[in-house]
């Protein structure tokens, strides 16, 4: 009889952990984590704590991440690099380097930019699908400097000689997994 309610009570914990959703929230700038529904409306993107709420405006100066379930994005205000303002970007992969993106919509065709940190706030352009900015090369190096405190990945990033979103992607959820963090 033990046995059973100790089976039942296991199957409960499985389903009720099964029936659990992930629930939007906002980090503001002093660390507290307020659980709420984000939303977006044509203007703004907006925080609200109940049905009844009209809702908050999501600002860099008070609000540093939001999570959007409905959406499925997770987004951080972060510095690009030489700027003293902090933008949103979403973040793309999280770990001890976290790789963002930056999505510019021009009629039928969005652009995509990568950032990329290590430890920091403050993000550098990493890879874009327009023509523009730093040159590859000096992107390129940028992120095999972050890649030489791991001898692996390091190397497999000079042995390939690749730049593809792909490639990057791969590199630092390998970096990611030898590298792991509380982040």
């Amino acid at each position: 009889m033990n046995l059973n309610l100790k089976g039942l009570l296991a199957i409960a914990a499985v389903l009720c952990a099964a029936n659990v959703k992930a629930q939007d929230y906002v980090i503001t700038t002093k660390g507290d984590t307020i659980h709420c529904k984000v939303f977006s409306t044509f203007w703004s993107t907006k925080y609200r704590l109940n049905d009844n709420d009209p809702g908050k405006k999501i600002d860099s100066d008070e609000i540093i991440e939001y999570l959007d379930t409905k959406n499925n994005y997770l987004v951080r205000a972060v510095y690009p690099e030489g700027k003293k303002k902090r933008e949103y970007y979403y973040t793309k992969l999280k770990g001890a380097i976290t790789i963002y993106e930056e999505r510019i919509q021009n009629g039928w065709y969005t652009e995509k930019i990568w950032y990329f940190s290590k430890g920091t706030d403050t993000v550098y352009k990493l890879k874009f699908n327009t023509l523009g900015g730093k040159s590859r090369d000096v992107r390129k190096n940028k992120l095999g400097e972050m890649f030489k405190d791991d001898s692996e990945v390091y190397e497999k990033y000079l042995y390939d000689n690749k730049f593809t979103f792909d490639q990057i992607l791969s590199l630092v959820k390998q970096y990611n997994k030898n590298h792991p963090t509380t982040i």
